[in-house]
């Protein structure tokens, strides 16, 4: 097992196995209209944090790992209810970091999602032009460089 999965699966006793789901169980609080569990515990960078004898680890990795199975290596858990302190294994799907991120709500999904720029034009690829990982309208950038040569004409 990697560092990366919270050995849920170490070697433990029943009764052991038993009394950390017991634990696990107090610490979340069910959500009758979305069908989350809200972890209502230690929270750390955003999520819930569960302790497996003396690591700490994210309680949602803990949960799917525990009910469902290993995530699979190379992917993270992508919570289909966008609430990151859901603990439901039902409510969380591996996926590639990129396929979060795309399905996320941040910045970079909203400017990926976008079809025109500010001024309108479309984001096609004879119009769009990639730069230090940003798109920009070529249209645009003519416009601006046609309106500096103008004023450096004129001074």
């Amino acid at each position: 097992m990697t560092d990366a999965t919270c050995a849920v699966r170490e070697r433990s006793t029943p009764s052991e196995a038993r009394s950390r789901d017991e634990r696990f169980n107090a610490k979340w609080s069910p959500e009758p209209d979305t069908g989350c569990w809200v972890w209502v515990a230690a929270i750390r960078g955003g999520y819930g944090g569960f302790r497996v004898g003396e690591k700490l680890v994210s309680a949602h990795r803990y949960a799917y790992e525990r009910w469902v199975g290993l995530i699979p290596e190379g992917l993270e858990l992508d919570h289909l209810c966008r609430n990151p302190l859901c603990v439901n294994p039902f409510h969380l799907e591996p996926v590639t970091h990129c396929e979060n991120v795309r399905r996320g709500e941040g910045a970079t999904t909203v400017n990926a999602a976008k079809t025109h720029c500010v001024h309108g034009h479309e984001f096609t690829p004879e119009n769009t032009r990639v730069y230090r990982g940003s798109r920009r309208c070529r249209t645009c950038h003519a416009a601006a460089a046609a309106r500096y040569r103008a004023r450096k004409a004129a001074a």
